[in-house]
């Protein structure tokens, strides 16, 4: 049996994940255009936004999958 409130609350994480990893995105933006601006600009690789991004989205994907069919 679905159950329908944990669908919606599923919708809902997907939206608040996706509203803060573009947040996210723009102040890492935001950085690294003034960071690359300087004198002595150095690149460091850093972990991108969109692995963190995903990895979250297949937690709740997963964990909304076993809720729902449980």
């Amino acid at each position: 049996m679905l159950h329908l409130q944990q669908i919606s609350s599923n919708g809902s994480s997907f939206i608040g994940l996706g509203m803060l990893g573009l947040v996210a995105a723009v102040i890492q933006h935001t950085r690294m255009l003034q960071r690359s601006e300087a004198p002595d600009y150095a690149y460091n690789a850093m972990r991108p936004i969109t692995v963190t991004a995903a990895i979250t989205l297949f937690m709740i994907g997963a964990f909304g999958v076993v809720g729902i069919f449980l």
